[in-house]
């Protein structure tokens, strides 16, 4: 395949790519705690690098970057809801939830009490507190207070585990909400940076201007690499044709 194929279909799934992210985000506008997608390009470096160590083998070319997801950190702003269970974090942090065998991190803070009488997050997971899950006293009244200690008939049984990733922290997630916390390194929070908005959530990051915005400079993109494929195509068929005339 030419080189002027292969970098418009590289082109083409980069665009492919971007197109899936924006209309997650634009789906997600109003999940609470979603952090949005954004499509981040390798850098040309090492798409030189890649080129170089490619050798002289057939189809080697620096071609488009690569794209690869990643998160947007931006903290959104908050919604009163007044539901007791609810808490929007300030500032630095994420909660944690897991169910023993992976852990999440997520700024999603719509916590309710389960069937079996378990503090869950997101997905139904098991919010995490310093002592491990949350099991609040049967039929007691729940709340959340500032300092993130959870109340069971007004007397503190746990505290939120609330921790802050390592300046390594590269956040992977499949739905925006939940980020897998993996074996990267995190720290807890100590109380007194812990300030917490009981009744209040944290809302998506994205922004629907945005994200059409964005759509629709993708599209066109797409529709003028496609234009290029059929244009260089005919144009090669034509070159071919007058090549076998002579």
């Amino acid at each position: 395949m030419s080189d002027v194929f292969t970098m418009a279909v590289e082109a083409l799934r980069a665009d492919q790519s971007r197109l899936q992210l924006l209309g997650q985000n634009a789906a997600n506008a109003t999940t609470p705690g979603y952090r949005r997608s954004i499509a981040v390009a390798q850098p040309f470096q090492q798409s030189l690098d890649a080129a170089g160590a490619a050798g002289g083998a057939a189809g080697a070319s620096v071609g488009i970057p690569v794209v690869r997801p990643a998160l947007s950190l931006q903290q959104a702003a908050h919604t009163d809801t007044g539901r007791a269970l609810d808490a929007a974090i300030q500032g630095d942090g994420y909660f944690v939830v897991g169910d023993g065998e992976r852990s999440f991190l997520t700024r999603a803070g719509s916590f309710r009490l389960s069937a079996q009488g378990v503090l869950v997050g997101p997905g139904d997971l098991p919010v995490q507190g310093r002592s491990g899950e949350i099991r609040p006293e049967q039929g007691a009244e729940l709340g959340i207070a500032a300092s993130g200690a959870v109340l069971s008939g007004g007397r503190e049984i746990d505290r939120l585990r609330i921790v802050k990733p390592g300046e390594d922290f590269a956040p992977a997630s499949s739905d925006g909400v939940l980020i897998d916390a993996g074996e990267q390194a995190y720290a807890e929070l100590p109380p007194d940076e812990v300030v917490l908005r009981p009744g209040f959530l944290e809302a998506s990051n994205t922004d629907n201007l945005r994200e059409m915005l964005g759509l629709m400079e993708t599209a066109r993109h797409f529709e003028s690499v496609t234009r290029l494929l059929q244009g260089y195509d005919e144009m090669m068929g034509k070159a071919i044709q007058k090549l076998g005339d002579v």
